[in-house]
């Protein structure tokens, strides 16, 4: 019998050796899979190198709180933030929690707030998100010059580089400046990436004095010198927030959690510029039109239907035309052309959007429509909802369907393009 035990307390103690060996290797593979360097840095002059000027990998069993404030404890929107739901995985990841407590719910973030500032450089964060609807994740930038509405962007701007919404694969990449008031003024754009929603994906900005570019995993989605460019330092947050439009949040399953693998600062010694970028010159093509159902709300300088010029509805909501459903336009050209792009403008209302999408077909030869492109990407501009494609099509006649956001009783289109090269 005493035999036995010992080698059953033999066996025992390998089986931990070997337990412990695994979980070890585990680990340390866990870390191999980490980079040191982004494989992705963008193009530079060829005499200068990106250097990692902040970094933090989120190893150990604690927030470096020489690199972040945990913020909290206090209201934000819906919810609130509490220092509790801002913690490390002890995995080389920091998870910010969403959960319900009693009758609040509650969330992380951090901020590198008086820790670590910075005007230009390129930022960079590898993120995994959440699986539940009514909150959302989204890696920032920010200052106290955002409020200000003296010198438009330029003393500060709230800088997007990533909030997720939806569940959808789709990506919201924002400015804001001027305040969030009357006279707040903002440019974005919206991304659809499948599979986004799954995963480790990272997601960057190159900031240069001359403007911003935006990147979804190491794919260019946005360039813009929107409100002038900010010229002054800024701080990176890292944030979940409960959705105070929406009553999504009552049907979470939480807590639910949005964990960061890692956030990275790189810059350079020399002056950083923007990446060149193909430009193509197109021009725009003049059409003829038929709307289907006829407008509830005509162009105001026509009585009896909408009109354009050159293709295109000027001004404001005065200028466009309203629909009380989704709407079809039957385009004819006066001859046949190459479209190359198709732009769509619509307005927001109180910070939603009245287009969910557009489709384009095209005339075949027995007369029946084939649809060519969906098109469900959009930016803001200047208060415009602008969907673009591209389309590579050739024909004189075809036909663009527009569907209506089901939030929203009309659909106001204030603009219509046919681009080609």
């Amino acid at each position: 019998m005493k035999k036995m035990a010992e080698k059953a307390s033999g066996f025992l103690f390998s089986l931990l050796i070997v337990l412990c060996l695994f979980s070890t290797a585990c680990q340390s593979e866990e870390k191999k899979s980490k980079p040191e360097y982004d494989n992705f840095l963008p193009e530079i002059d060829s005499s200068a190198q990106w250097k990692l000027v902040w970094h933090d990998e989120f190893e150990g069993s604690e927030i470096d709180e020489d690199k972040w404030e945990i913020v909290g404890d206090f209201r934000r929107r819906r919810g609130f933030w509490v220092k509790e739901d801002s913690y490390l995985d002890g995995k080389g990841h920091l998870v910010l929690r969403v959960k319900k407590d009693g009758d609040r719910y509650t969330s992380g973030a951090v901020r590198t707030r008086d820790k670590f500032e910075k005007a230009f450089g390129y930022w960079v964060c590898r993120c995994k998100f959440p699986t539940q609807p009514g909150h959302w994740p989204a890696f920032w930038m920010w200052n106290e010059g955002v409020l200000s509405t003296e010198n438009d962007g330029i003393d500060g701007t709230e800088i997007d580089i990533m909030e997720k919404f939806k569940l959808s694969d789709q990506i919201t990449q924002n400015l804001h400046w001027d305040g969030y008031g009357k006279e707040h003024r903002h440019a974005g754009k919206d991304s659809i990436v499948p599979g986004i929603s799954e995963g480790f994906h990272t997601f960057s900005m190159l900031w240069t004095p001359e403007g911003y570019v935006f990147y979804i995993d190491d794919v260019e989605t946005w360039r813009t010198d929107a409100g002038g460019v900010c010229q002054v330092p800024l701080y990176t947050k890292l944030t979940e927030e409960i959705d105070d439009r929406k009553d999504d949040i009552l049907e979470a399953a939480l807590p639910d959690y949005f964990i960061v693998d890692y956030v990275r600062v790189y810059d350079i010694d020399a002056a950083l510029t923007m990446p060149e970028k193909n430009q193509i010159n197109y021009k725009t093509l003049d059409f003829s039109y038929i709307p289907k159902p006829a407008p509830s709300l005509p162009h105001k300088d026509s009585p009896d239907s909408p009109k354009l010029t050159d293709g295109k509805w000027h001004e404001i909501e005065t200028d466009s035309v309203q629909f009380k459903s989704d709407a079809s336009f039957l385009i004819k050209l006066p001859q046949k052309h190459q479209i190359d792009k198709i732009r769509v403008r619509g307005f927001r209302k109180w910070g939603h959007f009245n287009i969910e999408s557009f489709a384009v077909s095209k005339m075949e030869t027995d007369r029946s429509w084939k649809q060519v492109c969906l098109i469900e990407e959009f930016q803001v501009d200047q208060g415009l909802l602008v969907f673009e494609g591209l389309t590579d099509i050739e024909t004189n006649s075809l036909k663009i369907d527009i569907k209506k956001d089901p939030r929203y009783e009309r659909l106001l289109i204030s603009e219509i393009e046919l681009l080609a090269k």
